[in-house]
């Protein structure tokens, strides 16, 4: 019902609304990994999203 509801929707807010659905909660992705998902994350020949591992920002550190 939920994806149903997104057909309500213009084009561009429902293709969104769509991708959030699916990836999280069909794939399992964090929100914060939804928020900052890049296309170099995607492996077409894989059909893979491959996440890099979270690094350390340290120029927040040095502002605190």
């Amino acid at each position: 019902m939920l994806l149903e509801g997104t057909q309500k929707m213009d084009y561009q807010d429902g293709l969104q609304a769509r991708f959030i659905i699916l990836v999280g909660g069909r794939l399992g992705l964090r929100r914060g990994e939804i928020a900052h998902i890049k296309e170099k994350w995607v492996n077409w020949r894989r059909s893979m999203i491959e996440i890099p591992i979270q690094e350390d920002y340290t120029k927040s550190k040095e502002k605190m």
